[in-house]
């Protein structure tokens, strides 16, 4: 028997074979990107330093430690990590050991006793009294030959290592968005002092009118013109105000404070400068770099490994089993000691299934290249994320630029006017109409210069930044 069982694990182990899944992926990748420059590669860890500015480090810092998002994704990894450990484990054999004591002390009627034949040597009562202690030990294993639980295990491990990349995403995008709102309550900050200032000119220019007016040189609808410029003014800052309340309330959340107790102050030295954009990038490196396209990319070999699993199903599945118990004790006087042991090998092959493994493995072969499609799609996705944001950059930079002369031609203008005035040549109104002119260019400043941080965000992003 024995030499039956040795020749039949023999060809089980000589029998292995493994399956072979086709993976086709090659994501149209150029050499270079059409708008980031080369150079030397730019540091992507704690991007955010790059602004120099503690408020906005901290902030970040805060939000990747307390955000209960990025908590709650951890936790989630840390699970799948356990079941990757629960699936690998189902490869080992499996042993374990039972026991069970028992006693029994029985006392019944002799059926017998009336016999006439019998009575005289048949007792009235029938006594059992017996005591049973055993132990026992058992093992299991399921052989595998053809693959079939490696690839389970493979894909949960897989999809254990996408979860951990999606949660680095997550944490890649939370940081923005905190960076993102830091960007927009400060430009708000800007422009509501820059509306204090215009409310401020509007109020002595309708002074002015009303001067004018007085005084027979102008009409009334002059002195309209300033109360409606004053009444949008107030509005405006209204729904500023309004708006910097909620992204104030926003960023609490995002940091995982408690909205109705956080307060962010203005900051006038906020955001002392604009980073310069990242440089020596090259397509191929965000493959590495960005932890939503490897997620697509270990969700592709998931599902690869989930084929293979299928297509073990055709084949033959092995198992083994040790059963082995001793120690019996009988208490009574025809009590006998007792020891055994069993040994069973097993072998299931599929023959008729009603066509279920084979729509199994055709609907994993879909998953499959549903997945490759999907990674190519976020490849491709991101190296236009890195351009246009690059691209949106340079033309941000240059409007930058642009204003910088505009507003330098303003305050010439807005001097000229005062000079004309001072010498009869002009009306006060132009005056302060010219230093209205100088502020809308500064607003516009504001904007662009928000814009240039919003745009840098989005490239660090694009390009894989690390929090």
């Amino acid at each position: 028997m024995m030499k039956k069982i040795s020749l039949l694990l023999a060809c089980m182990l000589t029998a292995c074979a493994t399956q072979t899944v086709d993976m086709q992926m090659s994501p149209i990748i150029g050499d270079t990107f059409r708008y980031l420059p080369q150079g030397e590669k730019s540091n992507l860890i704690a991007w955010y330093q790059a602004w120099q500015d503690p408020v906005l480090t901290d902030l970040i810092r805060t939000g990747i430690e307390k955000n209960f998002s990025i908590q709650a994704a951890l936790q989630r990894v840390q699970a799948a990590n356990e079941y990757a450990q629960t699936a690998k484990a189902d490869l080992l054999p499996q042993a374990g050991v039972s026991s069970h004591l028992g006693y029994q002390n029985i006392s019944i009627d002799n059926p017998l006793k009336d016999n006439p034949f019998l009575s005289s040597v048949m007792p009235n009562k029938i006594k059992v009294d017996d005591g049973v202690m055993a132990l026992g030990f058992s093992a299991s294993w399921e052989p595998d030959i053809f693959g079939k639980k490696t690839a389970d295990a493979d894909s949960v491990k897989f999809q254990a290592q996408s979860a951990s990349y999606q949660t680095e995403y997550l944490q890649q995008a939370i940081a923005a968005k905190i960076a993102v709102l830091y960007c927009q309550i400060v430009a708000n900050d800007k422009t509501l002092h820059l509306i204090d200032k215009n409310i401020n000119i509007i109020k002595e220019l309708q002074r002015y009118a009303e001067g004018r007016f007085n005084a027979g040189q102008t009409q009334k609808a002059d002195i309209l013109e300033t109360q409606m410029t004053l009444e949008k003014l107030a509005a405006q800052k209204t729904a500023l105000t309004a708006l910097r309340h909620e992204q104030e309330q926003q960023l609490a959340v995002l940091t995982g404070q408690n909205p109705q107790s956080f307060r962010l102050p203005e900051n006038k030295n906020a955001l002392p400068q604009t980073p310069t954009p990242p440089t020596g990038f090259v397509p191929s490196d965000i493959l590495l770099l960005r932890p939503d396209i490897r997620s697509k990319a270990v969700s592709v070999q998931a599902a690869a490994a989930n084929v293979a699993s299928a297509k073990a199903d055709l084949l033959p599945r092995f198992t083994l089993q040790f059963l082995g118990e001793m120690g019996r004790i009988g208490i009574s006087s025809s009590g006998t000691g007792f020891q055994g042991t069993l040994f069973n090998a097993g072998v299931q092959l599929p023959i008729f299934t009603a066509g279920k493994i084979k729509h199994n493995i055709q609907a994993k072969e879909a998953e499959l290249n549903a997945a490759m499609a999907d990674y190519q799609q976020q490849v491709l996705d991101a190296l236009q994320e890195v351009d246009t944001a690059y691209h949106t950059r340079i033309l941000l930079d240059k409007r930058s630029q642009q204003l910088d002369t505009a507003n330098t031609t303003a305050k010439q203008r807005h001097n000229a006017q005062k000079r004309l005035f001072a010498n009869g040549y002009a009306l006060y109104n132009e005056v302060l109409r010219a230093k209205l002119d100088e502020i809308a260019i500064e607003q516009e400043e504001i904007n662009t210069n928000r814009d240039r941080h919003l745009s840098t965000i989005a490239l660090y992003r694009a390009l894989g930044s690390q929090p």
